[in-house]
């Protein structure tokens, strides 16, 4: 089998007057590119692009449906690994990573299609057959009172089940994103979390997104069980995406997404409950592109602490 044709298309639909917004900025459209990959054989694989459609699709068709025709489409580590290593050379690398997974995606829909298995089943199998589903929403409307519309969509994602929900903060003052925190809260109740649940007072409950603020990352600490909350000290350098784990000494880890040179996951610590960290580190054998970091496991070996990252193959000693 042979690829014989890449083609992608930009889906786009302008959000009228539901425009929304994250502390990157407002969205008025929303846009997708989708990727065609088709064969000698008939068999066709469909595949999505994240980012900039309109970009993705000129490197796709530009760049990547050149190098990849006439080859295997049962191939994906190879192609994969050729394209990703060829991208390191380019300055808007992001780009061609969203481009490549859209290609990724299509070649493991041939390969499903081809031999009439599941792609999961090509993976490995399935570990579980359920998931809890969090609701991605709660950007920042264009309306006159975006409390009052915040809180009636995070009533809604209740209603219809949802265990958890991401909210959009970092848009002006941290104390302003604390009253919009608490006020959704008060609303949905308190037997619902955010990344991660503890109900230990004291522990932290939430990792405020800080690329708003301009100086860094915040955390908010809650002694209540989440009626009320305060701020630590800003985490510097600017970072995101961050997740706290509780160790077995009491001591909070913060392993983040930072944006630094050496293109690595960073880390912080806290011995006081999350009032005041450490200065953030670089894991330098922790390397992006990861997302959402999340340290799912520590423990004691050989007189260490062990720290086990979840986005990357990779074990961190203190």
């Amino acid at each position: 089998m042979k690829i014989t044709g890449v083609k992608s298309y930009v889906v786009s639909k302008p959000l009228g007057d539901r425009q929304m917004a994250s502390s990157q900025g407002w969205r008025t459209t929303r846009q997708a590119c989708i990727v065609l990959v088709s064969t000698d054989e008939g068999i066709t694989g469909v595949g999505e692009c994240f980012g900039a459609a309109s970009v993705v699709k000129s490197v796709i068709d530009d760049y990547i449906s050149p190098i990849i025709s006439v080859r295997d489409p049962f191939d994906t580590g190879v192609i994969w690994a050729d394209i990703y290593h060829r991208s390191t050379l380019k300055p808007q690398r992001s780009m061609f990573i969203h481009a490549l997974s859209g290609i990724d995606i299509a070649l493991w829909d041939i390969k499903g299609k081809a031999l009439a298995i599941p792609v999961y089943k090509l993976l490995g199998g399935a570990f579980r057959n359920r998931a809890h589903a969090y609701a991605t929403g709660l950007y920042r409307p264009r309306v006159d009172d975006p409390i009052s519309a915040l809180i009636q969509e995070a009533v809604g994602y209740k209603e219809q089940g949802f265990f958890a929900m991401k909210l959009k903060i970092g848009f002006a003052a941290p104390e302003e994103d604390i009253a919009i925190i608490s006020a959704i809260r008060d609303a949905i109740g308190y037997e619902r979390g955010g990344y991660s649940h503890n109900p230990r007072p004291g522990i932290i409950k939430r990792v405020g997104e800080g690329g708003g603020y301009g100086y860094g990352a915040h955390v908010l600490i809650s002694d209540d069980g989440g009626k009320k909350w305060r701020m630590s000290e800003p985490i510097r350098p600017n970072c995101n995406e961050s997740q706290v784990v509780e160790l077995s000494d009491g001591t909070l880890m913060m392993n983040m997404r930072s944006y630094n040179r050496m293109h690595c996951r960073s880390y912080a610590y806290s011995y006081d409950g999350g009032e005041t960290w450490s200065k953030v580190q670089q894991a330098l054998q922790l390397v992006e592109p990861t997302n959402q970091g999340s340290i799912i496991k520590f423990g004691k070996y050989q007189g260490k602490t062990m720290y086990l990252f979840s986005n990357a193959a990779s074990v961190a000693t203190r």
